[in-house]
């Protein structure tokens, strides 16, 4: 039994997609998700395309300290939106229905990230500009649907060797009650 089963967890386990932070791709897997990075004197911002929408990371430049709470706007192609920070994640998503389609689409995307911060204790209110560029490729662009092909590929595959274990099992059934 074990002998059947073992194929089937080394399918599921070539199909799972790999973790965005893990280890370099191998040659002809899909690249990894659209990077945008943004650095000014006082801030540093990378960002992630990722199915939810952009994700955003703001850190100060001198000691590389988050920046929570901030009032973060996005521009590109004379459209903007304001990225909702997640307490819970530490980061802030660009999720805009409008704006986001057109991020997705394969190409090269000017970005203008203008920041906010309130007064805090001792502090005046800050603000700065980063400018940055998104860089979809073609092959992102078409792999970031719901389902990757290799996922559905891999599925189908499990299904197929369940399939197989399933009559398998029921043949060896119908001998086992014959012989008795």
């Amino acid at each position: 039994m074990l002998r059947l089963i073992s194929p089937l967890l080394l399918c599921l386990a070539l199909a799972a997609p790999a973790r965005a932070d893990g280890p370099a791709a191998p040659a002809g897997s899909p690249a990894p998700s659209p990077r945008v990075e943004a650095v000014s004197d006082q801030f540093e911002l990378v960002g992630r395309l990722r199915p939810e929408g952009l994700v955003l990371w703001l850190d100060r430049s001198a000691d590389n300290a988050p920046v929570l709470n901030a009032r973060l706007e996005v521009e590109s192609g004379g459209q903007s939106a304001v990225a909702a920070f997640r307490p819970e994640h530490g980061d802030y998503l660009l999720g805009d229905a409008a704006l986001l389609p057109a991020l997705q689409q394969a190409g090269e995307h000017s970005l203008t990230f203008t920041l906010s911060l309130p007064a805090a204790e001792g502090q005046a209110e800050e603000s700065d500009l980063l400018l940055g560029d998104l860089d979809v490729h073609e092959d992102h662009a078409l792999a970031s649907g719901p389902i990757s092909t290799a996922l559905l590929a891999g599925l189908a595959l499990a299904a197929a060797l369940l399939l197989g274990l399933g009559l398998a099992w029921r043949r060896r059934q119908q001998r086992q009650g014959g012989a008795a």
